[in-house]
């Protein structure tokens, strides 16, 4: 074991070797007050190191250490998730040492939360532990996983969108705001709860932060994910009207609710006035389908939601709405009418 020395400081350090995969040099250092507790630091540091490697640690271990590890890499709202796995899922592979796994207990294990979750959330587990095997490298097999659910969209109409912004009008000046940036702009409702009236000058909002729960469940104020998210969008002239209404301290936010607020007084109004079932959420939909709709080229409507890819565009968005579904179908009624008029059998 490595002894420590005295430093000019005072304090006492240990340069222990802890391979060159780990550092560049190889080597790790260690300083505390006192020499028995610099020892101490490497001593325990070198016996977690080894209890990896050797393959002795827990699942439940390994789950945290890679969760430590990406803490500062990955979002809060990823944090989260990982989180929620390792406190409510797995149950049965947690206590089970790394090197003891196999295909088939993990298949088993995987085949139970399918039993109990949704196909979403199953994929969702399995991700974290493919990572975290892989991680700690240990073997990460072919596991066979439900198929994906294919959602249908929900896309309120606009007669709906014009009720319940006529609802928000008397009653809600925020959410009024809120449904208008998210229906006329497409904004998420992370996007909206972090503006900041600041951000709209001359026509424009700059889109450059979302607000989201940590896991400790506060909300903090984050970067976009992808350097998409990051952008500029033209405000159309009736929402200009209402943001001017908000223009007042340029450092405040603008809607001033969190995003879990925006849902849940989104909801509330969507039942009270008898709706059918979207989200908040879905008015970014609806906006995406509009755009398409009037015939906007996919990159610019990438550019105005914040996608880096027209994956999303195409599988998800790309949805007509229904009343343009019916003014297509009177287009052909018509052209099928006027060219068979005069050869119809009598």
């Amino acid at each position: 074991m490595a002894i420590a020395k005295k430093q000019k400081s005072g304090k006492w350090r240990v340069l222990a070797y802890v391979g060159k995969g780990v550092t560049k040099s190889g080597y790790k250092s260690f300083t505390a007050d006192t020499k028995k507790e610099a020892e101490r630091l490497a001593a325990a540091y070198l016996s977690e190191a080894e209890h990896m490697k050797t393959g002795k640690i827990t699942v439940g271990e390994a789950i945290d250490k890679y969760i430590e590890s990406k803490s500062n890499t990955l979002s809060p709202a990823t944090i989260k998730g990982y989180k929620n796995i390792r406190k409510s899922h797995l149950e049965k592979l947690m206590p089970m040492r790394i090197d003891r796994l196999n295909k088939a207990k993990i298949q088993e294990e995987i085949n139970r939360e399918a039993a109990k979750n949704s196909p979403k959330t199953v994929r969702n587990i399995w991700g974290l532990l493919s990572a975290v095997l892989d991680f700690f490298d240990a073997p990460v097999y072919k596991i066979t996983l439900p198929q994906k659910e294919k959602k249908e969209m929900k896309i309120p109409s606009p007669a709906e969108l014009n009720e319940i912004l006529s609802y928000f009008s008397k009653r809600d000046p925020k959410m009024y705001l809120a449904t208008m940036l998210g229906a006329f702009l497409g904004l998420r409702r992370s996007e909206i709860a972090a503006l900041r009236r600041g951000d709209y000058q001359s026509g424009e909002l700059s889109i450059s932060k979302a607000m989201v729960m940590d896991a400790g469940k506060n909300w903090i104020i984050k970067q976009p994910k992808t350097k998409a998210g990051n952008r500029k969008v033209k405000v159309p002239d009736v929402v200009a009207a209402v943001l001017k209404e908000h223009i007042e301290d340029p450092d405040s936010f603008l809607v001033g609710l969190d995003p879990e607020r925006i849902s849940h007084r989104f909801i509330r109004a969507r039942e009270k006035l008898g709706l059918s079932s979207f989200r908040f959420h879905d008015l970014r939909h609806y906006y995406a389908s509009v755009m398409l709709a009037l015939g906007v080229p996919d990159k610019y409507v990438m550019q105005q939601i914040g996608h880096e890819t027209n994956d999303m565009l195409k599988t998800v968005y790309q949805h007509t709405m229904q009343d343009k579904t019916d003014e297509f179908f009177d287009r052909l009624n018509d052209y099928a009418k006027n060219t068979t008029q005069n050869t119809t059998r009598k």
